[in-house]
Order: C-alpha cells, then sequence, then structure tokens
C-alpha cells in the first residue's frame, strides 16, 4: 500500500557537528510571504528538519535524528566514531548506500518502528514499562523495493543496514518502541537468542518555542532501527512531527544523553542539576499521549511542561 504523502521536501540538510553543548542557527527559507517559518537551532549531531510540500494534506514538520552506536554484550556503549550519515534530501533512489535508506531518511513519518538485522532473525521485543510488544513481518510491496504491512495505515520502508539489505524476514513493531525496548535476536552460532538493550535514559526531542512565550518539549519517537551483528553496530533514526504553526517562534532539535553515552552539563551547570533536567525531560516526555499522524499531541502550547525542565 502506498501512502500519499510517503516523500517530502527537505527544509535543512542534515547538519553533522562535532557536539552537541553548541547549536548552529539557520533561518530555513519562508514557503509563503503569508506563512512565516521558524527559526531552526540544533543542538544534536545529524539531524534534519523536513517541510510537508504546500499541497500534502498535511501540513507537518518533522525533526529527523539518526544516531549510530557502538554495541558490546548486547547493550549500547556509546556513540561510534563512524556515524552513518543521515541523506533527508527527497529522492525516488530505492538503492541501499553507505547512508542506509535515503527513502528512509527522507519520509516524515512513521506510525511504528521497523526493525532491520543483518546477521540474524528477530524472536521478539519485550519492554519492561510496556510489556512484550506485538511484531510484524513486513512484506514486499507489489512492483517496488520498499516493504509494507499489512494495516491500512501501513509504513513503507527499505529495508538497509548500510549498504547492505537486511535479511529477510525484516519486522514492524506494533508500536513506537519505548526507550527500554529489548529485542531478542536468533543468530545461527547461538544456543540461545542474544539480547539487544536500547538505551533508556536517551532520549531525542524538540523545542517549539512559541511566540507567546511557552516553550514545550515533544518527544521524538524511534521511526527505524538498524542492526549488524557482525560488525556490533545499531543505527536508530527518530521523528519529531507537528502541526506547521505561524505561532511558533524557534524550533530547537536536541537529545537528552546519559553520562554513560557522553551526556555531560552544559556550561555553569552542575552534575547534580544536569541530572535533574535530563530525569524532567524525560518523564515529560514519557508521559505524551501516542503519537497522532496529524503531529504529536504534546505540541500544545497550553500544555505544563515538568517544572524540572527549567528550575534555576
Amino acid at each position: 500500500m502506498t501512502r500519499t504523502y510517503h516523500l517530502y521536501s527537505t527544509l535543512a540538510i542534515a547538519l553533522l557537528l562535532a557536539g552537541c553543548q553548541n547549536a548552529a542557527t539557520r533561518i530555513a527559507p519562508a514557503a509563503t510571504a503569508t506563512k512565516p517559518v521558524p527559526e531552526v537551532a540544533y543542538y544534536c549531531a545529524n539531524c534534519a528538519l523536513l517541510a510537508s510540500r504546500e499541497s500534502a494534506p498535511l501540513q507537518i514538520y518533522a525533526a529527523v535524528f539518526k544516531y549510530t552506536f557502538d554495541v558490546a554484550s548486547g547493550t549500547l556503549q556509546g556513540m561510534s566514531a563512524s556515524q552513518e550519515p543521515l541523506d533527508a534530501e527527497r529522492t525516488e533512489d530505492t538503492a541501499c548506500a553507505v547512508s542506509g535508506s535515503k527513502t528512509n531518511d527522507s519520509a516524515m513519518d512513521f506510525r511504528r518502528t521497523g526493525i532491520f538485522i543483518v546477521g540474524g532473525t528477530l524472536v521478539s521485543v519485550d519492554s519492561p514499562s510496556v510489556g512484550k510488544i506485538a511484531i510484524e513481518q513486513l512484506q514486499p510491496e507489489s512492483g517496488a523495493v520498499l516493504f509494507a504491512g499489512s494495516k491500512s495505515d501501513a509504513d513503507e520502508f527499505q529495508p538497509c543496514v548500510g549498504a547492505t539489505l537486511a535479511d529477510s524476514p525484516s519486522y514492524e513493531a506494533a508500536m513506537h518502541l519505548p526507550r527500554d525496548a529489548v529485542i531478542s535476536i536468533r543468530v545461527a552460532s547461538q544456543s540461545r537468542p542474544i539480547k539487544l538493550t536500547l538505551p533508556a535514559q536517551f532520549s531525542p526531542f524538540t523545542y517549539l518555542r512559541y511566540r507567546a512565550g511557552a516553550v514545550i518539549p515533544v518527544p521524538a519517537r524511534l521511526a527505524t532501527l538498524s542492526y549488524d551483528i557482525q560488525k556490533q553496530r545499531v543505527v536508530l533514526s527518530y521523528r519529531s512531527v507537528f502541526a506547521k504553526d505561524s505561532a511558533v517562534r524557534k524550533l530547537d532539535l536536541r537529545a537528552v544523553f546519559p553520562a554513560s553515552l557522553g551526556g555531560a552539563p552544559g556550561e555553569y551547570e552542575s552534575v547534580a542539576r544536569f541530572t535533574e533536567r535530563s530525569q524532567a525531560i524525560l518523564a515529560d516526555l514519557d508521559q505524551c499521549p501516542p503519537f497522532l499522524v496529524t503531529g504529536e499531541p504534546c505540541a500544545d502550547p497550553n500544555r505544563k511542561p515538568n517544572p524540572g525542565i527549567f528550575a534555576q
């Protein structure tokens, strides 16, 4: 099944920064004189902002985040020195490349998480906070390289693990995987499934800064997970989706990093305050309702974020 708004124009191309403490700020070109485009600040490595076409049925933005991690004993150890590039330019190219899948990178939203593996077969997905999570095998779409689930609102994926086509079958979870998801994978050389545990204290997100003064955190949902077992490398891509709103003055693309993954206090910030702020952001994002195709329910200037985020 083909979704009519699968690919969109890129508002800002991927920006790869050496660190996440300093922002690079650009003013995106306005689409029309009557629709002001928010300023965008990137406090993240390998992220981009996409915008739906003016003719699209849904007028939305999507902040895209992509992170590559090294793995040891089933645990993400830290940011890989070799990050998979984010190629968010609109394209019809469905081939796997060094940057993974260009069609995945340039898609505006995914309603569930796609899981792609080289060197093993997915067995199950569990979560301490949610319990067992259903998975569905993805099927080839007729006449296309992309894969689609059986649901009427099926996502479309290109099952790439870097430049390699993922082992078949690939799967889609029944939801966006939570931060504490544990993935069990069968590997031919192992008598028991191996487990991959996602970093529960890591979460990309977007601040929506409204002209009236409200600052609202909006979650980024896990869109795709690719795992090369031989290389012990995991790539996670996320989407933070929200409606175009002239009331929004500025967008900050950010991520919460625990110390174990390289997170550190900002300038003039104590370790205690860094920990308090990080936990407050995670708690605030966790209470957001499930994703809607029209945008994140938490992208609401009238809601009250966790006060620990902005405490001094």
